[in-house]
């Protein structure tokens, strides 16, 4: 798949989040199904820190040729992802080397429609350099082994899409169709 139809379906699954805003009140928004499980307020502050922080990180890292490697590829899951084009279906726990010690802490709704239309302009910007690198330089995944800038530009958009599963789950929890 090209960078621009990675962006394009990026972009897709953003408008599907901001368009979902409409549908919680802030008591819904914030309501956990258990002590364990996140809101969907935790789940939008996930999305943002972790496409602000930790993906635009990694492909600077590529970019700039700073904290990888030329030499490393994928392992045998991470070629698998790519394959596929999406994450399993199932719930993944975020390993404990890269997990946050504390949950996401969600701000009220109306501060995630401004901050998803943000990051989508911050991922068109992005999207040129991408282009423009030479796939050589890589940076370690967890899982999926070292990454090229263009990958990690893919699996941002693969977690974007697999916390709509999540999404799906809670909504089913809220009885929100």
């Amino acid at each position: 798949m090209t960078t621009q139809e990675i962006y394009d379906k990026t972009v897709a699954v953003l408008e599907q989040y901001i368009q979902a805003l409409d549908s919680y009140t802030e008591e819904a928004f914030s309501k956990k199904p258990n002590e364990e499980s996140w809101s969907v307020g935790q789940v939008y502050q996930h999305l943002l820190e972790s496409s602000e922080h930790y993906f635009t990180y990694k492909i600077y890292n590529c970019l700039q040729k700073e904290k990888g490697t030329e030499e490393e590829g994928l392992t045998a899951i991470g070629e698998q992802i790519f394959e596929k084009g999406s994450f399993p279906p199932i719930q993944i726990k975020t390993p404990d080397k890269i997990k946050p010690i504390d949950a996401p802490k969600a701000k009220p709704k109306a501060h995630y429609a401004e901050k998803f239309e943000e990051l989508k302009e911050h991922w068109k910007k992005l999207l040129p350099l991408v282009q423009a690198n030479d796939g050589k330089f890589r940076t370690k995944h967890p899982a999926f082994g070292f990454l090229n800038a263009h990958e990690w530009f893919y699996t941002h958009e693969m977690h974007l899409k697999h916390h709509l599963l999540q999404i799906g789950r809670l909504k089913e929890f809220l009885q929100i169709d």
